[in-house]
């Protein structure tokens, strides 16, 4: 055996494991038996037993405030004033926004937060725990 033939010996190796771990192409990762699978004579009593949809119209995207709502229970759309607010438009380039805050007036800086402080250095003495 030659230095080349051990160098190379690993990659046959590896090469096994990783065809056990991707699957063949163009088929399922899932593969389903019994009365799920696809030939099952059973498989009419099993689609009997789902309920059919309420809605005949296709499932849409949910608006970002309808998210917002549902995430954080506050409703953003909802003006001080008592009316709705909406989206206008959308501003991407910070130089812009920055001077647009400074325009209105608005906080332009970037809050600045504390750094986060070191451990505390007390000695623990685990070996005296009895």
């Amino acid at each position: 055996m030659t230095a080349r033939d051990s160098r190379h010996r690993g990659v046959g190796d590896r090469q096994r494991a990783a065809e056990v771990v991707i699957p063949p192409p163009r088929r399922h990762l899932v593969r389903y038996s019994g009365i799920f699978g696809a030939a099952s004579k059973h498989r009419g009593k099993l689609r009997a037993l789902v309920l059919p949809r309420d809605d005949a119209e296709p499932a849409r995207s949910t608006p970002w405030a309808d998210l917002l709502r549902r995430v954080f229970a506050d409703d953003v759309p909802q003006c001080p004033c008592g009316g709705r607010r909406s989206v206008i438009g959308v501003i991407a380039d910070p130089a812009i926004a920055r001077t647009l805050l400074v325009v209105l007036g608005l906080a332009h800086e970037p809050a600045a937060f504390a750094p986060a402080r070191a451990p505390p250095d007390a000695e623990l003495d685990w070996d005296d725990a009895s």
